[in-house]
């Protein structure tokens, strides 16, 4: 026997869904009927389960077994006598089947949870992207990037680049739809700017065009925000900014620049060997991605972020994807001072600071007690002026130095001796002189000192206990 869900109900919970923003999407169902069972006890299992979970009937008055939804799963119940099954049909939300199970003696009311998930690759997408790294200025994306640069809170924003002929061509097309009503949603006090902007900025690329209409259609469904707010500002504001694309015929300006766009990605394969630094890191780190994807736009400036999915659906092990969002290579391309490999070098830096993140952090992770007690004493590592007070626990700080201390041993392993100065050189002012991490230097140094003299089988990871104990000792 099986059971769905009937077309009614599904209308009436996606409804729902659609209709609530600002809590976390639950689709619930009550199973109509009771199940009966002459055993005292039942089993749960899902399509990739290696084996059913069994619960013995009236131990409990509730439980509740689970698994990540996604599109083609299920959950069994299975008694004695018969196999009921659950579809997840409610990509990306939490869906929940309650079930009351009664035996002879007892009963046990049963709610099966698929749990909400903020991707979902598809077989074919995982295969094509596995080892590989992908350099893309998706359509919504860019449109996200353009609204608000012309928003408002864009116009006097800092964080932005405004300069150049792409620049001027984005402010004379869009300039006759100013008074959309998109723009009174989009103006933010300073001290909201950031949570909007990565909320507005990042979560686009959860859609996808379908002519005029901007689709939720995933692989990406949260990437940036709480996760009582699925899809954030952008999804909050999407009828405003699919009206606005609309309007202002946003579509043809995207397809009329294509070739820059293009050219624009070419150049920051050139300018960003990820596959290099990825392999790099991955020799010395225990932790594995299966894919990176670099998403850009030429209107960010200096505002840099990551994140990572995990996604497994049919597969019997984790299929792992990193999001990289940068600025574009015209901020390099513009320093006509630099030769190619200081270029590369320098750009690098961008996208491998955040790479790293992915394998600093777990380890950082497993030193946490010793980390909070060196690197509490915030006013002996950083200072107030520069970015640090975004970085708000001792663990994060340490991160911080970490992951672009590793990037000047990433430098010195596959560059010459005068690029590799010039860039460690000026990592270490941004650092130091810009973000206010007022001993990196210093600990530049130290571990630079220490990866030169480990043993031949340790990798950075064992260096941890090392750099804490140098820091320990600083004063």
């Amino acid at each position: 026997m099986k059971t769905l869900l009937t077309a009614s109900i599904i209308a009436l919970l996606i409804a729902a869904a659609c209709t609530n923003k600002s809590q976390p999407t639950v689709m619930e169902n009550q199973y109509p009927k009771v199940i009966k069972t002459k055993a005292d006890s039942f089993y749960v299992t899902g399509y990739n389960w290696r084996q059913p979970f069994g619960f013995a009937i009236g131990e409990n008055d509730t439980v509740s077994p689970g698994t990540d939804g996604y599109r083609g799963g299920y959950l069994q119940l299975i008694t004695q006598e018969d196999t009921i099954q659950f579809d997840y049909t409610s990509t990306p939300y939490q869906q929940h089947h309650t079930i009351s199970v009664i035996s002879p003696q007892d009963t046990t009311l049963c709610i099966l949870r698929f749990n909400q998930h903020n991707a979902e690759f598809t077989d074919s997408y995982m295969q094509e992207h596995e080892g590989k790294a992908q350099f893309v200025i998706p359509e919504a994306f860019e449109l996200a990037n353009i609204v608000w640069t012309i928003s408002p809170s864009g116009m006097k924003a800092s964080n932005l680049h405004k300069e150049g002929k792409y620049y001027q061509d984005v402010m004379e097309y869009f300039q006759p739809f100013l008074d959309h009503p998109i723009f009174t949603k989009l103006q933010f006090a300073d001290s909201a700017y950031y949570q909007n902007y990565y909320s507005f900025r990042e979560n686009s690329v959860c859609f996808n065009f379908q002519g005029d209409s901007l689709l939720y259609s995933g692989p990406y469904y949260h990437v940036f925000g709480n996760f009582d707010q699925f899809g954030g500002l952008f999804k909050e504001l999407q009828p405003l900014v699919e009206d606005f694309a609309i309007k202002s015929n946003f579509r043809q300006f995207y397809q009329a620049h294509l070739p820059y766009y293009d050219k624009l990605i070419e150049r920051q394969k050139q300018l960003m060997p990820v596959e290099d630094m990825w392999a790099w890191i991955e020799s010395e780190f225990p932790a594995k991605i299966n894919a990176y994807k670099v998403v850009f736009s030429p209107l960010i400036g200096a505002t840099h972020s990551t994140q990572k999915f995990y996604f497994m659906g049919k597969r019997t092990d984790w299929f792992s994807e990193a999001l990289m969002f940068t600025s574009g290579p015209e901020l390099i391309d513009s320093k006509s001072t630099l030769d190619e490999k200081e270029k590369e070098g320098l750009s690098s830096g961008i996208v491998f600071t955040e790479i790293d993140h992915n394998y600093v952090n777990p380890v950082s992770y497993k030193y946490k007690g010793e980390i909070d007690k060196v690197f509490s004493n915030r006013t002996l590592w950083t200072k107030r002026g520069g970015d640090t007070d975004h970085y708000t626990t001792p663990e994060s700080v340490f991160n911080e130095y970490m992951t672009h201390a590793l990037f000047c041993l990433y430098v010195q392993e596959r560059y010459d001796r005068d690029p590799a100065n010039y860039i460690i050189k000026s990592r270490e002012d941004l650092m130091t002189n810009r973000r206010h991490y007022i001993r990196f230097a210093e600990f530049n140094k130290k571990l630079a000192e220490l990866y030169r003299s480990k043993a031949e089988k340790e990798n950075i990871p064992d260096l941890y206990p090392k750099m804490i104990e140098w820091a320990s000792n600083v004063k």
